[in-house]
C-alpha cells in the first residue's frame, strides 16, 4: 500500500472509530460466531482456524470480547 503503519493506524481510527486492534478482535469474533453456528464445526475446529494453539487460549479470548462461552 506503500503507506506507513502509522498513517495506516490513523486512517483505521479516523474512518471506524476503534484501533486497528479491536477492528482484528471483531472481525475474529465474528468469523468465530459464524463458524460456531455451522453444525460440522467444533470449538476446537474454530480455535485452531484462528491460530489459536490450545482451546482454552480461544475461550480465553472469546468469553471477554462477547459475554458468552464458545459453547
Amino acid at each position: 500500500m506503500h503507506i506507513s503503519p502509522i498513517y495506516l493506524t490513523e486512517c483505521v481510527k479516523k474512518a471506524t472509530g476503534k484501533s486497528v486492534q479491536k477492528v482484528i478482535i471483531d472481525y475474529k469474533i465474528l468469523y468465530a460466531k459464524t463458524r460456531l453456528h455451522q453444525a460440522d464445526k467444533t470449538v476446537a475446529d474454530v480455535a485452531y482456524a484462528l491460530d489459536f494453539n490450545e482451546t482454552a487460549n480461544f475461550n480465553q479470548f472469546f468469553k471477554p470480547n462477547t459475554g458468552m462461552t464458545a459453547t
